[in-house]
């Protein structure tokens, strides 16, 4: 199937011990996603292979993010991973109960670049600020952690991007909201692929809005 998409399954890891990741997801009263994540599955498992390292640090970004650390053996290897890459992106995924403090704060200190919605900002900067205001409790985050640059995501209003020492704001596309599924990935998938060629910050924000709108004007 994935050969068929024009995808390489070269690197490719299979587990006949553990079933195939499942995720439950559904649509609260506010049209947000709440989702039931399976554990253990196949992905709780990862192991380290050698050949993975000239893979990941032939790559100018590697993007992770915090649920495969809910396992001490993917963990493992995640960090494994990081050892090796360049630019280090990490889109946390703060799904009760797959999370703790500690292990988002030891990722966050590894990462160079930072995607996360408001609520997720919320509940981070909390942990150790009473600032109520985004600027503020973006900042708290870059300085505490020494993150350059990262993105904050607004839903339905837009996002802030904090790159290079300067901000960029774009309010948002307007859709019919289908449901949510994806549409995170996607705008950070566009931002990246965007700064990967070069574009101006505010073009590569307004890509990865367009995009994630269409994502979720989408069902599934």
């Amino acid at each position: 199937i994935f050969s068929g998409y024009g995808i390489c399954t070269d690197f490719f890891q299979t587990d006949d011990q553990h079933e195939t990741g499942k995720v439950f997801a559904k649509q609260n009263e506010n049209k947000d996603m709440v989702y039931d994540i399976v554990k253990p599955v196949a992905w709780d498992f990862i192991k380290w292979e050698n050949r993975f390292a000239d893979l990941v640090s032939n790559a100018e970004y590697f993007v992770f993010g915090s649920l495969a650390a809910r396992s001490p053996e993917s963990k493992k290897t995640l960090l494994q991973l990081l050892e090796c890459a360049n630019i280090k992106a990490l889109d946390i995924n703060l799904r009760p109960p797959h999370f703790s403090r500690e292990i988002v704060e030891e990722l966050i200190s590894k990462a160079d670049f930072l995607k996360l919605n408001r609520e997720e900002l919320e509940l981070i900067t909390g942990w150790f600020s009473k600032f109520k205001n985004l600027r503020d409790m973006a900042k708290s985050i870059q300085d505490r952690f020494h993150i350059q640059n990262m993105v904050v995501t607004r839903g339905g209003e837009g996002a802030i991007l904090f790159y290079n020492g300067k901000e960029y704001t774009h309010n948002g596309y307007k859709v019919k909201v289908k449901d949510t599924v994806g549409s995170g990935d996607a705008f950070l998938s566009g931002l990246i692929g965007k700064l990967m060629t070069n574009a101006a910050p505010v073009q590569a924000l307004d890509f990865a809005s367009r995009l994630g709108a269409f994502i979720a004007s989408k069902k599934g």
